[in-house]
């Protein structure tokens, strides 16, 4: 977790969704700022409550990671663009561009954090990772 967020989940004045979510926002707001789409959509805050869903820790692993966060925005707004069909541009663009940001690193930890749910004792010595 970043000494950000430590900080101010110490700070006890906010819960960890709070504080996870404004993270998440700035963040998906940044990675949105290319792509022209309605403000009226709220497209950058549908998708943080959308992530948030998520557990703290997988939210927390996108927050350290571009590419999996990247990733996450994209399969939400693939999701999205069920309800609002006018985002399939900005969803596929988004996708093909997040193939390209992920790392071997970002690999490894998607596979470490899935790995993890099933077998939290035996993550690290199946996957080789902590």
């Amino acid at each position: 977790m970043s000494k950000t967020i430590e900080y101010k989940l110490r700070e006890g004045a906010k819960s960890t969704k709070e504080v996870l979510g404004e993270h998440l926002y700035h963040k998906i707001s940044q990675a949105l700022n290319q792509y022209e789409f309605n403000p009226d959509l709220q497209l950058e805050s549908r998708l943080t409550g959308m992530i948030l869903e998520l557990s703290a820790r997988d939210v927390t692993v996108m927050l350290a990671s571009d590419g999996i966060l990247r990733l996450s925005i994209s399969q939400a707004l693939c999701a999205l663009v069920k309800l609002v069909p006018e985002l399939e541009s900005i969803a596929t663009a988004f996708e093909e561009e997040s193939k390209m940001s992920l790392t071997q690193d970002d690999i490894g930890t998607l596979v470490y954090t899935s790995v993890a749910k099933l077998e939290p004792a035996l993550a690290s010595k199946i996957t080789g990772t902590s």
